[in-house]
């Protein structure tokens, strides 16, 4: 026969008596309830609407080469620290596995080491809000991929960009912002915080956004809800809220302390490349099926392929749904589709210059400590003084 075991009844003792927890973090709306707050946020633009975007929307092939490039950079790698771009499929799986999997499923975030990273002392650690980064040149896919995650989880999405703050809970109330999204997003899983130009935010200084409020404002309170020096932390490793950040120039914190603050805020650093040549045919192809073109012929996508190259996706994206408008979709039955037409519309985009590209890649290599061609420091110290003259020297007439 079962029976249930009760616990036995506390004994009452003396107030002050006994072990206390951990305090957590000042609550600044603990007389509100979470649907006040979530309307709240809702109302500031704070929590916004998801865009119907799934994963395999971001188009691109599989590193067929992926062997033979990893054989290339194990010889240049004494020489010249060199690592194989990921692929479009590779990016596709690094997500899912570090970003929907364990927000979608509490099993796979209690269980699975996705969401750890590696600590000062070499072992593996979870961390609070399982922070992960995009990094890439623009229209690369970084925004896209976040409302993928959100969309494929059902989550909610949080934005706190500085150009989206901008304006909104200014001076000290910045912290009542930063802990109630983090607060609404822990009572209703799953759910993104979503950064966007997060190397402003750790890049140190006291330059002021357009609403005169600096872009790193948020910082500090992010550190003291997520890794506070004492007391208890607002959010858990087993919550199933993602902070996600996307960076376009991640270069921009050149301090070493900035570079520091930034790469070990997040527990991951995702690099997002430009699409190659077999993921730009492959995109070409996608998109001008969904715009309404039966079949396009494979030898004019080779060409748009070719001509594309340093063109970011968003660029391709842009131009096909600019050029294939409803009225032109109404007149293929009439008026046969040419690729020409495609053309001078490309020409209209900025192309991603080069010089841009392997900024961002060397800025990339540096986290994995190969350097990256810079300074050598592998820490994203700041540019060196010409000469080793100090700063505000007299200058010679």
């Amino acid at each position: 026969m079962l029976t249930t075991r009760h616990p036995p009844h506390p004994v009452q003792g003396k107030k002050g008596k006994g072990k206390k927890g951990k305090k957590g973090p000042k609550d600044p709306t603990a007389d509100k309830s979470i649907d006040f707050l979530y309307r709240q946020l809702v109302s500031d633009g704070i929590i916004q609407k998801v865009d119907h975007v799934q994963m395999k929307d971001y188009v691109g092939s599989f590193g067929h080469l992926g062997a033979t490039f990893d054989k290339k950079a194990a010889e240049e790698m004494a020489t010249r620290p060199w690592v194989p771009e990921p692929s479009p499929a590779q990016v596709r799986a690094m997500v899912t596995e570090f970003c929907v999997l364990p927000l979608g499923s509490q099993g796979v975030k209690d269980h699975a080491p996705l969401n750890t990273y590696i600590n000062k002392k070499g072992n593996r650690a979870p961390k609070n809000g399982t922070p992960v980064l995009l990094c890439g040149s623009p229209g690369t896919g970084k925004k896209m991929l976040v409302h993928a995650v959100a969309h494929e989880t059902g989550a909610n999405l949080f934005n706190l960009t500085p150009s989206n703050t901008e304006g909104k809970y200014p001076g000290k109330k910045a912290y009542d912002m930063v802990h109630t999204a983090l607060k609404v997003a822990k009572a209703l899983p799953p759910s993104v915080v979503w950064i966007d130009d997060a190397e402003t935010v750790f890049a140190s200084g006291k330059k002021k956004g357009g609403g005169g409020e600096p872009p790193n404002r948020i910082l500090k309170h992010l550190i003291a809800c997520l890794e506070p020096k004492k007391g208890a932390a607002l959010l858990e490793p087993e919550d199933r809220v993602l902070v996600l950040g996307t960076s376009a120039e991640p270069y921009l914190c050149e301090k070493a302390k900035d570079f520091s603050a930034f790469t070990g805020f997040f527990a991951k650093v995702l690099y997002c490349p430009l699409p190659n040549y077999p993921s730009r045919s492959m995109l070409w192809t996608a998109m001008l099926e969904k715009a309404g073109v039966e079949r396009p012929n494979p030898d004019e996508v080779q060409t748009l392929a070719r001509i594309s190259e340093f063109y970011s996706a968003g660029s391709i994206c842009k131009v096909v749904s600019k050029t294939l408008s409803t009225r032109r979709v109404e007149r293929l039955a009439r008026k046969p589709f040419s690729i020409n037409e495609l053309i001078g519309p490309l020409a209209k985009e900025e192309p991603v210059y080069a010089t841009i590209e392997q900024e961002i890649q060397d800025w990339h290599l540096k986290t994995l400590n190969l350097g990256g061609g810079g300074d050598g420091d592998g820490g994203g110290g700041g540019k060196k003084k010409e000469g080793g003259k100090k700063k505000g020297g007299k200058k010679k007439k």
